[in-house]
């Protein structure tokens, strides 16, 4: 004896193969076949938990007074046995798809008897309930009862569950395994079901799936809603679009634009302006334009995303980096958990490091660079990636005179992202931005809120060197040629003879001069115009000093070198020996230098040497 299932029995015995039937019934001389074809569609049946074909009570058109029958009979029942006639209406209204109606029966039979809601037949009505109104995870609760399994087209309503949270590749599957059940079902059900199993396998990539649908519910689409039909009309595009029939699909979807139903009219338009672009026939202008007006037609979902996401990418790709990155962080905002939202999330950063890491922040005008910093600043990410980012565009803001701007832009970074030695280098830039600023009190407190013990020698030279520049130009002169002593390098000397000439101490800025200009010329050989400016400004602090060895040594030494130098004429001129062309004063030397230009040029080579010595390296 072989148990096909609760209801049959299969026996071999010398009459052949006897099928043991319900109520007593035996046939025998069946065939195996016979009786594997019988257990499987007695199986299915025994499988089935909704009998939507009795539970309509009637043809559709009967419904007002099928309803009213219905409850007339809950009202004449007594109490202990109200609940059984309850059920039978919750039944009606679920069969006929009118599931608020359902859920308020089922929600009264609970509170009289809250053991029903434990009961898996039970749980099986609610959760199919709750997914045809919408609520995803009370469907989901009673639905995945494991107590379920046994039933074939649980896994139909659990792929309507998947659907509903965008699970696409599960919902198809459920879809698969549940599809004979969905063929026996009555309208308007089956359709409602159908049209949620087409879009699940066509977003799971499945058209042939998807066209078997469609092709038995289009036979018979008079029991079809207006939603119901432009929604077929909607799906119906798309299987034309995955087939190739591309002129097909636009026709359907510029149809639907005018049906009046805003969901698929909103669904259609997106589809028609991705086709535009793909065929090539929409300019991306005209495709942004129709999509901006698209993204508020309908809110909230997963198609309201759809939009957001093309159309980020949209200005993107066109380097509306402040529009696109605006879109994009709608998404994020929104739509926290989507599993869409990291990758997108993701694209944002990226692209803020194009920008602010790997320079394409440079094809912006400064300002805007740094309005859209401002604005999407939170993409800054934590480390070093971060902080040569911050530097970079200030950095960029110096070299066009938006010192202020790129001050606070390092001062935010020395407060709060920076600590040790990397915060005494920023801090050394910082206080570099504040001089040239002319704030030189804002330049010593950047330079001591980030000082740093066991700084290498050449950081702590660099800060010494700006903190007495800072000192100077704050009135401490002493204290800052004291800063100095010792320092026996370039750029200290180009303070030191800025600090004295400025000073009117023409003998000590005559010394500094003197190293910076270094070794005479080979013979035959002349300066170039930045040297020759370094010589004669030598030859004035000599002559303002009155030293007149010391410039006839200047002469002897240098004179050839000058006489072909670009600043040939004013070395002459200032460099001469005294009397030759009358007295000169203070007030005749400095004139005659600023016709030249060149005294201001130390203050900034000293400033243009530390900036790139203490610029961002490259990565």
């Amino acid at each position: 004896m072989v148990p096909l299932n609760d209801d049959l029995e299969l026996t071999k015995n010398d009459a052949g193969l006897t099928l043991a039937l319900p109520g007593g019934l035996h046939v025998t001389g069946v065939s195996p076949d016979a009786g594997r074809d019988a257990g499987v569609k007695s199986a299915g049946q025994a499988r089935r938990i909704f009998k939507l074909s009795e539970w309509l009570h009637g043809p559709l058109e009967d419904y007002y007074e099928l309803r009213q029958q219905l409850q007339d009979d809950v009202a004449k029942q007594p109490k202990n046995r109200r609940n059984v006639a309850r059920m039978k209406l919750a039944e009606f209204f679920f069969a006929r798809g009118l599931a608020p109606e359902a859920k308020g029966v089922l929600q009264v039979i609970e509170g009289e008897d809250e053991r029903l809601g434990i009961k898996p037949e039970f749980r099986a009505i609610k959760g199919a309930v709750a997914i045809l109104n919408g609520e995803v995870n009370e469907a989901a609760r009673n639905l995945n009862d494991p107590r379920l399994e046994k039933y074939e087209e649980i896994q139909l309503w659990r792929g309507a569950v998947a659907a509903a949270a965008e699970n696409w590749p599960q919902a198809a599957l459920y879809y698969q395994n549940g599809e004979a059940v969905l063929h026996g079902y009555p309208e308007p059900m089956k359709s409602r079901l159908a049209l949620i199993g087409i879009d699940a396998a066509l977003k799971a990539r499945d058209p042939g799936a998807a066209g078997r649908w469609l092709n038995a519910i289009s036979k018979t689409t008079g029991h079809l809603s207006r939603g119901q039909l432009a929604t077929l009309h909607y799906l119906q595009g798309r299987v034309a679009f995955a087939k190739r029939d591309l002129n097909r699909a636009q026709e359907l979807w510029t149809d639907l634009q005018d049906s009046g139903d805003t969901w698929n009219a909103a669904r259609a338009a997106l589809s028609l302006v991705n086709l535009g672009l793909l065929q090539e026939t929409m300019p991306v202008d005209e495709a942004i334009k129709r999509l901006e007006a698209l993204r508020y037609q309908w809110r909230g979902d997963e198609f309201e995303l759809d939009v957001l996401r093309r159309l980020g990418g949209l200005y993107l790709d066109q380097q509306d980096y402040r529009n696109g990155l605006g879109t994009y962080r709608v998404i994020a905002t929104y739509f926290p958990d989507h599993p869409d939202t990291p990758r997108i999330a993701q694209t944002m950063t990226d692209t803020f490091k194009k920008l602010y890491l790997e320079g394409e922040a440079d094809n912006l005008p400064p300002l805007s660079a740094l309005a859209l910093y401002d604005e999407f600043r939170e993409l800054t990410p934590a480390g070093p990636d971060g902080n040569i980012m911050i530097q970079k565009l200030a950095e960029r803001l110096v070299d066009v005179d938006l010192l202020n701007r790129a001050a606070d832009l390092l001062q935010h970074q020395v407060k709060f992202r920076l600590k040790g030695e990397e915060r005494a280098v920023v801090g050394a830039k910082l206080a570099l931005i504040r001089l040239l600023d002319r704030d030189p009190v804002a330049a010593i407190e950047a330079l001591r809120t980030t000082a740093y013990s066991r700084l290498p020698e050449a950081l702590d030279d660099d800060r010494r060197r700006i903190h007495a520049r800072a000192l100077f130009d704050t009135g401490k002169t002493q204290d800052a040629v004291e800063l100095l002593a010792g320092d026996v390098s370039r750029n200290a000397d180009l303070l030191r003879a800025d600090i004295q000439w400025r000073s009117e101490n023409w003998p000590e800025a005559a010394k500094a001069l003197r190293r910076l200009a270094g070794e005479p010329p080979a013979e035959g050989t002349t300066f170039d115009r930045t040297e020759a400016q370094v010589v004669l400004n030598w030859a004035a602090a000599l002559r303002l000093s009155q030293d007149e060895s010391g410039l006839a040594v200047l002469r002897e030494l240098y004179g050839p070198g000058m006489e072909a130098s670009p600043l040939a004429n004013a070395f002459r001129f200032i460099a001469s020996p005294s009397g030759s062309d009358g007295p000169l004063d203070l007030v005749s030397v400095t004139s005659r230098l600023a016709e030249t230009d060149v005294f201001d040029a130390f203050l900034a080579e000293y400033l243009e040497d530390n900036r790139r010595r203490l610029r961002t390296p490259e990565q």
